[in-house]
């Protein structure tokens, strides 16, 4: 078991890599006169990254051949299952928490952490992550390919009425 986690992380390391640097942007592009501009930017930054990142999950797999041997072997699905998600879950857990942390000091009119808790990027950066958590890897089994998950899964719009 502990092989398969190691695994996971390992595979997962390219990816959480790339969306630590997307997340991140707020560090090299601070905001000029339009902030909200720029909160625009870090969000989509962050979507792009967090959706890289859930797609890569088992898009690899697919990519590289082994989701057969990986269902082969004499383990439950579901414990299959929660490795990879968890694994999954615990990077993007981290990106989101660099995220906040970059965001909440490049916002420099916020004082506190509850007026930034308060702030909608907040809010927003835990539902892209949910979201792309769920979708990415929901799209990635429901295609088995990676690059056509990650296009469907950041380019078609959802309604937000």
């Amino acid at each position: 078991m502990e092989r398969r986690i190691r695994k996971e992380f390992r595979v997962l390391l390219a990816p959480w890599l790339l969306a630590l640097l997307l997340a991140t942007t707020a560090l090299w592009w601070r905001p000029g006169t339009d902030e909200n501009a720029a909160v625009v930017l870090w969000l989509a930054c962050f979507s792009l990254g967090m959706v890289l990142l859930a797609v890569a999950a088992f898009g690899k797999e697919f990519s590289h051949g082994t989701i057969r041997t990986l269902l082969g072997q004499p383990i439950s699905r579901s414990r299959l299952w929660l490795e990879k998600a968890g694994a999954l879950g615990l990077a993007m857990a981290g990106v989101l928490l660099a995220f906040n942390v970059v965001v909440y000091y490049s916002l420099g009119a916020v004082n506190s952490l509850s007026g930034y808790l308060a702030q909608p990027v907040a809010s927003v950066g835990l539902l892209v992550s949910v979201t792309a958590w769920s979708g990415g890897l929901c799209l990635t089994l429901l295609l088995r390919q990676m690059i056509a998950a990650f296009w469907m899964a950041s380019c078609c719009p959802s309604r937000w009425d």
